[in-house]
Order: C-alpha cells, then sequence, then structure tokens
C-alpha cells in the first residue's frame, strides 16, 4: 500500500538540507509543508496543518532542539516523528528514545533510504492509530457493560475491574489493583459449599456463591475464559461475574441504597422510584444501578392489542 499524498513536514534549521528534502519528497508524490527552520514555526505548523509525519532534525539550533519541539508536537497532535540526525551523543539518543521516534534519518541522506523508512513510519502509524481506537472501544465496552469483569495476569492479580465490577464487590479498583485474588474474594459451590481452588474449573455461567471481603456473600453465575498472547502462551483470565437473580440472596447490606428490607418509595402518578439522594429514577435505571439486573423487552398480549389493533385484525382474517 502506498502512502503517497500524505502530508510531511520538513523541520531543520539548514535551509539547504531542508529544501532538499522536500523536494525529494514532493517528487515521491507527497503533500509537503513549506519547512520550518525553528521549533515555535514547527509548532505551529502542526497545529495549523497537521501533517501526517514530521521530519525533524534532532540538533535543531534555538530555545526548543529537536526532542523538545517533537514532544510539544505530540502534546497537540497524532502523527509519526523520524529524526534526522548528522551527530548525536548517547544522552542526546537517550532523550530521543523518550519520544518513541519511528525512526532515524543519518546525513547526508540517501533517498531510498529515505523513501523507505517514510514509507514505513506512515504504515506503522496508521496500524498504531487503528490498534488504539480499537483499544479504546473495547475498554469503553469493559468500562459501560453492566456485567461485572475482572482481569488476572498469570498469578492471579488483579489487573483491570470495570465500575459494574467495583460496585457488586464495593471496592474500588486503585485499592485492589495488584492484589492476589484471594485476598479479595473467593467462590464456593453452592451445593457443597466447599472453595472453588482452581479457576480453571469453572465452566460457562457455573453457578457459584462470591464471598467478598467484608464477609457477605451472593449468588453468581461465573465464566472465565483463558487469555493468550499472540504466541499462544497463557496471560492470565477474564472473569465475567452475573448477580443469579433465581437464587440470589446478598447479605451484604445494599450499601448507598434502600435494602431490600425497606420500602420502596414509588410516585403514584409516574411509577419512579426515589433513589438514596431523593431523586427518582425508572423502574429500569433503578433496579439496573442498584441491584445488577438486566432486561429484555417485549409487548404484553392487553398492550399489544391496545397498540397494534389494525394487526390483529390482519390476523383475524
Amino acid at each position: 500500500m502506498s502512502y503517497q499524498g500524505k502530508s510531511i513536514l520538513v523541520v531543520d534549521d539548514e535551509p539547504m538540507i531542508a529544501e532538499d528534502l522536500c523536494e525529494s519528497l514532493e517528487e515521491s508524490g507527497y503533500k509537503v509543508f513549506l519547512p520550518s527552520h525553528s521549533g515555535v514555526d514547527a509548532i505551529r505548523q502542526v497545529q495549523q496543518g497537521e501533517p501526517d509525519l514530521v521530519l525533524m532534525d534532532i540538533n535543531l539550533k534555538g530555545d526548543l532542539d529537536g526532542i523538545s519541539t517533537a514532544q510539544a508536537i505530540q502534546k497537540i497532535h497524532d502523527c509519526a516523528i523520524i529524526y534526522l540526525t548528522a551527530n548525536a551523543d548517547s544522552q542526546t539518543l537517550q532523550r530521543a528514545k523518550m519520544t518513541s521516534p519511528f525512526g532515524y534519518i543519518i546525513k547526508p541522506f540517501r533517498e531510498r533510504e529515505l523513501h523507505a523508512l517514510v514509507e514505513i513510519s506512515l504504515y506503522k502509524h496508521a496500524q498504531e492509530k487503528r490498534a488504539r481506537v480499537r483499544q479504546n472501544l473495547f475498554l469503553q465496552t469493559l468500562q459501560n457493560t453492566p456485567d461485572a469483569i475482572l482481569v488476572l495476569n498469570h498469578q492471579q492479580q488483579i489487573q483491570f475491574m470495570n465500575p459494574s465490577a467495583e460496585k457488586l464487590l464495593a471496592l474500588a479498583f486503585e485499592t485492589i489493583q495488584g492484589h492476589n485474588l484471594d485476598d479479595v474474594l473467593y467462590f464456593s459451590w453452592p451445593e457443597s459449599g466447599e472453595r472453588v481452588i482452581e479457576l480453571a474449573q469453572i465452566e460457562a455461567l457455573t453457578p457459584l456463591v462470591l464471598h467478598r471481603a467484608d464477609q457477605s456473600h451472593c449468588h453468581v453465575r461465573v465464566y472465565t475464559s483463558a487469555l493468550h498472547d499472540l504466541h499462544g502462551h497463557f496471560q492470565g483470565r477474564m472473569l465475567h461475574l452475573y448477580l443469579d437473580h433465581s437464587l440470589h440472596v446478598d447479605t451484604g447490606p445494599l450499601r448507598g441504597t434502600q435494602s431490600g428490607n425497606e420500602l420502596l418509595t414509588v410516585c403514584a402518578a409516574c411509577k419512579q422510584i426515589r433513589n438514596p439522594d431523593g431523586s427518582f429514577s425508572s423502574f429500569e435505571v433503578f433496579f439496573r444501578q442498584y441491584y445488577q439486573m438486566r432486561f429484555s423487552h417485549g409487548v404484553c398480549p392487553p398492550c399489544f392489542e391496545q397498540l397494534y389493533p389494525d394487526y390483529l385484525e390482519k390476523l383475524k382474517h
């Protein structure tokens, strides 16, 4: 895949080198900005034009050297950065590594090497950008799902917990991150009461009793899935926890809510339920938030008759 047409900004305080680079890139089909000869001007051009790639002189003269300019650019725009260098000491190169550049071009450069590195950098940046978008969507899905989800590493240390899991366990993720799962909760078999020793024993939606750190417990259904790296090596497990409402008896207080033994205040007119803070929520919102219930929707026969009388008439004939 060719990335011709992508935009590139050249930043170099030596005008002749900058012009040579721009000319070479333009001949290869790239859209090239007017070259920048200072860090301040480079930042301004990035803000205005948002290039796909920046070729940056690592030893740029002025108040901002190439590395400082690259760091400033990364804060305002997502683009690939390639450093241009004739000679750089080890300390400068160590600083440059912190900006995660896509490569280095040694002056004097060869056009073939330049074009190859530009193409590879544009490709890698596009791939990384797509991966970040997918990761962000996946993270948002995990964060917003009503299912309680925990991620453990191979040592059963907690690496991730979504808000639904925080609510179910009544614990903040920050307080238990890196802790061993056994220090936070454990499962037992509902029939025998024996503790579940191996998570691998848990099959799809297995009914279990969840024991919290505060000694309370509740009935849940648990699904575990093994996590592997790209080479198939075991990395840990993901736990999905669902309150089992068919058996649900939660011995812990319904923290911050009206407990199951108290009356629910329901508006006589609109039938909304009063929240602990005095506001009112719909039936579904209330029970989803405080009891982790899930809902499916249908239409009962009386409502169907009222809503779709014409359809019923057609069925008769």
